[in-house]
């Protein structure tokens, strides 16, 4: 009775496969679309979140403070229809104006007149509002021609309104008033018959005045323009210091050119020059040990001594052999004492004319450097000349744009006290007449788009965020779920392990017992209705599930009843020896395939479970290559696996070494096992082309830690009891092992990945 036989007779498996091995299904383009978006927004809510709460929270203060309202500021001139007599009272005073509203309309233009309006923008000038700019006469032309401001009569009043359009409340009303003030002081004036000679005086001159100020801040202006700015002063003190520093560098250069003159004398006038004596023995000593030949005659004589020791040492005194090399060695001993002499000589002469050599160079390098210090001198001179004469102009121009300031400080101050004049007589003219002020210029709010906006900003940062998080979902590579492998990979899925997420612990047992007789099924679905005999387990990158994924197919295949066997493969960086617990050290699996062992001195039996281990260390990693690809490996692979029903191998990565690739053509076929959410989907394609490169069979793939919705037995979990509701905080790299570790432990254990 095999593993499906009895894994049928505890629970009915049904033969259709749901869809898992088989490619994608051939849903529309817009299903698919619909049905993707909700995923891949929780996948990446994250960086939804943070793109909306960028985008809204930066977005809204901006155009809070950047988009500004629209503001009415308006003001009001009062026209009386009727303006009684203080002094006499008559009919004719106590009646209304003849033509009142054309009086009205007339007063209207007079309000929006070139002589008002220039009023208006001197008056301006002085308030430094920002608004107008530099022209307020053109900006107030331009705002009464494109409806900025308006002058009108209001309807059933007695009232002409000046109503100014602008996003700055102060200044609006800032230019309201300049017009109420100008009208009055022009229209106001001239209604007074027999105008004061005084005032017209006084504005003949303020406009001249005007003008003059203008020509001197032009003059000005354009004396400041060559240095961009009016003041001089530093500039000046800059060139001083200039001039100083080239005449302090003046005096040195004249030092230092003293100083070569007088080398250069004494070494004319030098008649020998001396070394030091350590410098010279120094010298001569280097000389003797450079020798060719002084070495060479050296190393004779040393060998010769040491000969003549040996000899005296075997042979006896009156021996003519002691005697040949004794006088031999006397003459390499003259030899060397006369080449001794002989460089000794030759280093004499080269180092007196060396002594002349350098007194010569040192005489033409002074010289040099005196002409250098000549010629650097003259320039040193022209630059300190050129920059005196810059210095004394710009004294000039300094002393010239002062008298020119001084010139418009007294026509500025001549300016305002007709000025002022002109107003205090403005004021003194003052008096109940037929034309007032109303009221002054107050402000009130016309339009405020920033709600609007700040609204449409959220919804754009909403379908920005939802865009981001598509477009990170997209370049996402990893697979999450089945459907992942499935429609992009075109690989059978043969199973899911359920996460740890979000599952009550107390039913985690159950629900790995029961995702593992699943794959057990589809393992014998899958191959001809039986279960690899010999079946490797493998992944594409470290760190997927795959020795958990070997460990927990091994002892649920030997709990069916079957006698299993399962193999440490990855003998670079073992891990089922650390996992369950069993002593390391004996390089079990090494030993047994090289056949220094038998398979009984190195299996680790697991009563308990009715598994056994076959395990290896980290010490086979040297020679991993090398023992796999033995001829002898195979057949030994196969007589190991005689004793047992099946053969479970945990092997390396594919893409990590190729031992993997050797495992898997070793056995009868390969599982590929995946995690949700870290296996990347190109590493798995490169994997299974290595895979199907090398020929070997592949059944399918195995997702690790998947959540409940997303599991291949997703709807028999209900049995088990529902799932924690809400999101559990995450468990980073966990593995859930259902085999007793040490025959001790019989309840799943999270060991830490």
């Amino acid at each position: 009775m095999n593993d499906i036989e009895k894994i049928s007779a505890g629970r009915i498996i049904s033969t259709e496969l749901a869809g898992y091995g088989t490619m994608a299904s051939n849903a529309s383009n817009s299903e698919g679309a619909s049905m993707n978006l909700w995923p891949a927004i929780c996948r990446h809510w994250r960086a939804l979140l943070v793109t909306f709460m960028i985008a809204a929270g930066m977005g809204t203060p901006l155009i809070w403070f950047a988009v500004k309202p629209m503001y009415e500021s308006a003001g009001a001139i009062r026209i009386s229809p009727i303006v009684p007599s203080i002094l006499f009272s008559d009919r004719d005073s106590e009646q209304a104006m003849p033509n009142y509203m054309n009086f009205m309309n007339t007063q209207a233009e007079l309000i929006a007149s070139f002589q008002v309006l220039n009023r208006a923008a001197d008056d301006l000038k002085t308030k430094n509002v920002a608004m107008v700019g530099r022209d307020p006469f053109t900006f107030l032309r331009d705002a009464a021609s494109n409806g900025r401001l308006i002058i009108e009569p209001a309807k059933k009043s007695e009232l002409i309104r000046i109503v100014m359009s602008s996003k700055n409340p102060r200044e609006g009303e800032q230019v309201v008033n300049a017009i109420i003030r100008a009208y009055m002081a022009v229209e106001v004036s001239n209604s007074v018959r027999g105008g004061d000679e005084k005032l017209s005086v006084l504005e003949d001159e303020y406009r001249t005045l005007t003008d003059k100020l203008q020509r001197q801040r032009k003059i000005v202006r354009q004396m400041a323009e060559e240095f961009g700015t009016s003041a001089l002063t530093g500039r000046q003190d800059m060139m001083l210091q200039q001039v100083t520093m080239l005449q302090s560098e003046m005096t040195r250069i004249q030092t230092q050119k003293l100083s070569l003159e007088a080398q250069i004398m004494m070494l004319e006038k030098a008649e020998e020059e001396t070394l030091p004596l350590e410098k010279v023995l120094t010298m001569k000593n280097e000389i003797l040990r450079n020798d060719a030949q002084e070495q060479s005659l050296s190393s004779q004589i040393s060998q010769l001594e040491q000969a003549l020791i040996v000899a005296n040492q075997t042979l006896t005194a009156e021996n003519p052999e002691i005697k040949r090399r004794s006088e031999l060695l006397e003459n390499m001993k003259k030899k060397l004492r006369a080449r001794e002499e002989e460089l000794t000589k030759n280093f004499n002469d080269m180092l007196t004319k060396e002594i002349a050599r350098n007194r010569v160079y040192k005489l033409k390098e002074s010289r040099a450097e005196l002409e250098r210090i000549n010629a650097y001198e003259e320039k040193l001179m022209a630059m300190l000349s050129k920059h005196n004469v810059q210095t004394i102009e710009l004294g000039r121009k300094q002393l010239a744009m002062q008298d020119q300031k001084d010139q418009f400080a007294l026509t500025e101050e001549m300016y305002n006290t007709i000025r002022r004049r002109i107003q205090e007589l403005e004021m003194e003219r003052k008096r109940p007449a037929r034309i007032s002020i109303a009221f002054n210029a107050d402000s009130m709010l016309a339009k405020d788009k920033r709600p609007k906006y700040v609204v449409a900003n959220i919804f754009g940062s909403g379908f920005l965020a939802i865009l981001i998080a598509l477009v990170f979902d997209k370049l996402d590579r990893r697979v999450h779920t089945t459907e992942d492998i499935t429609r992009r990979l075109g690989l059978r899925i043969i199973g899911t392990t359920v996460s740890s997420e979000n599952i009550d612990k107390a039913l985690l047992p159950a629900k790995l017992a029961d995702d593992y007789q699943a794959i057990r099924a589809n393992l014998g679905l899958f191959n001809e209705e039986k279960i690899p005999h010999i079946l490797a387990i493998t992944s594409a990158r470290p760190q997927e599930g795959k020795t958990t994924f070997a460990i927990n197919l091994a002892s649920s295949m030997a709990k069916a009843g079957a006698r299993v066997l399962l193999v440490d493969g990855d003998l670079r960086k073992p891990d089922i020896a650390k996992i369950l617990n069993i002593e390391t050290g004996h390089n079990a699996l090494r030993k047994v395939l090289l056949g220094y062992n038998t398979l009984d001195e190195s299996v680790w039996p697991m009563p308990s479970v009715g598994l056994d281990v076959l395990i290896s260390d980290g010490n086979d990693s040297y020679d991993a290559f090398e023992l796999l690809t033995r001829s002898q490996t195979p057949s030994r692979l196969k007589a190991i696996a005689a004793h047992y029903e099946h053969v479970i191998i945990d092997t390396p990565p594919v893409l990590a070494v190729p031992d993997a690739i050797i495992w898997a053509k070793m056995a009868d076929a390969v599982v590929l096992a995946s995690y949700a959410g870290h296996t990347q989907g190109p590493d798995v394609q490169r994997s299974l082309e290595r895979l199907r490169a090398a020929g070997v069979k592949i059944i399918g793939t195995v997702l690790n830690s998947v959540r409940i919705n997303k599991s291949y037995n997703e709807y028999g979990y209900g049995y088990y009891g529902a799932a924690k509701s809400g999101y559990a905080k995450r468990v980073h790299n966990r593995r859930a092992i259902i085999v007793p570790v040490q025959e001790e432990k019989t309840e799943v254990t999270n060991a830490a990945s």
